[in-house]
């Protein structure tokens, strides 16, 4: 974990903690580097944006197996009377 005084070290653990991919994280040190935080946002929005899709595509995803599990189970007690 980088020192809280490390502006690049902070940067570069959040970055990763956001789960962006090496490449982006270079692009984005360098953007910060340069004193470009506007281009930097832009890209970190994207990729914001990319994960909130990917959150609700496994949220579909489990409420479709919750349904699968209580109509099954609601089929084999029925089964059992």
């Amino acid at each position: 974990m980088a020192a809280a005084n490390d502006r690049q070290g902070c940067l570069l653990q959040n970055l990763q903690d956001a789960m962006c991919p090496d490449e982006m994280s270079k692009e984005c040190m360098s953007l910060a580097d340069v004193g470009l935080e506007g281009e930097m946002l832009l890209i970190l929005e994207k990729h914001r944006k990319e994960l909130l899709s990917t959150i609700h595509g496994y949220q579909k995803a489990l409420d479709s197996l919750d349904y699968l599990v209580f109509q099954t189970k609601k089929q084999s007690e029925q089964e059992k009377l």
